[in-house]
C-alpha cells in the first residue's frame, strides 16, 4: 500500500503537573482499594454464613453492597489505567494506521470505509488502544434503525492533522460534546449499558501524550464525528 509518510513528534517528557496528578491518582486508588475489598468481602461472608436466615429484602441489600463495591473496584482500576497512560514512557516507531485498523476490524459485523492513511511516528501500544476505543465507541452508539457504518479519514486543517472517525449511529447532544472525554462521563443514550465511561478519556490522554487533542462534532444526517487533532510536525516526505 502506497501512502505518504508523516512523522509526528511525540511529547518527550511528562510535565511536573501530570506527575503530581498521577501520584494523586495512584494514592487514591491504593488507599480506597483495601476498604472496598473488605466491604464486598464482608457482604459475601454475611450472605454465606446466614443462608436461610435472611429475607428477600435483606438479601437484596447484600447484593447491592456487593455489586456497587465491584463497580467501585472497576472504577479504581480504570483510574489506575488512566494514570499509567499519563506517564508510561512512549516508544515511538513508525506505525501504519491502516494495518492497525485492518487487524481490529477482523471478524466485526459493520461496514468500515478506510481511506489511505499515513504512517506516523508514535507508540504502537497506545495507538492500538486509541483506535480500538474509538471503534468500540461507534459500536456502543450504533442505531437500532440502520446498519453501522464507520468512515475513517485523514485531513489537514490549518496547522494540524486530523484523523476523523465518522459513524452513522445515534450521535450525541450538542450540550454533551465538551464533556464526552471526561472520566466516567456517560450520555443518556447508554446510561443503561455496561461500562464506566472511560474509553474516550483514555483516548484523550493518549492524544495528549502525542502532542494532540480530541474533539467531537454532530453529523448533519446521523451520528458522530470524533476528531483526533495531531501536530503539524513533518520530518519526512
Amino acid at each position: 500500500m502506497n501512502c505518504t509518510e508523516h512523522t509526528i513528534a511525540t511529547q518527550p517528557q511528562v510535565d511536573e503537573h501530570t506527575l503530581q496528578l498521577r501520584t494523586m491518582l495512584s494514592a487514591i486508588t491504593h488507599d480506597l482499594s483495601s476498604p472496598i475489598r473488605a466491604m464486598t468481602g464482608l457482604a459475601d461472608l454475611m450472605r454465606s454464613s446466614t443462608q436461610g436466615k435472611l429475607n428477600e429484602e435483606e438479601l437484596r441489600w447484600l447484593e447491592l453492597i456487593n455489586s456497587e463495591g465491584q463497580r467501585a473496584q472497576d472504577m479504581l482500576k480504570s483510574l489506575s489505567t488512566l494514570s499509567r497512560l499519563m506517564v508510561t514512557p512512549l516508544i515511538p516507531i513508525q506505525i501504519g494506521i491502516n494495518e492497525i485498523l485492518k487487524r481490529l476490524s477482523k471478524g466485526r459485523l459493520y461496514t468500515l470505509k478506510v481511506e489511505t492513511l499515513p504512517q506516523i511516528d508514535g507508540d504502537m501500544g497506545q495507538w492500538s488502544q486509541l483506535l480500538s476505543e474509538l471503534i468500540n465507541n461507534a459500536l456502543r452508539f450504533q442505531s437500532p434503525d440502520r446498519p453501522l457504518k464507520i468512515h475513517i479519514r485523514w485531513r489537514q486543517k490549518n496547522d494540524q492533522h486530523v484523523l476523523q472517525i465518522i459513524d452513522n449511529g445515534t450521535g450525541a447532544k450538542e450540550r454533551d460534546l465538551e464533556r464526552m472525554a471526561m472520566p466516567f462521563f456517560r450520555t443518556q443514550q447508554i446510561a443503561n449499558l455496561p461500562g464506566l465511561g472511560m474509553g474516550l478519556a483514555y483516548c484523550d490522554q493518549i492524544l495528549k501524550r502525542h502532542g494532540g487533542s480530541l474533539s467531537f462534532s454532530v453529523n448533519v444526517d446521523h451520528g458522530l464525528t470524533v476528531n483526533c487533532h495531531l501536530p503539524h510536525t513533518i520530518t519526512g516526505a
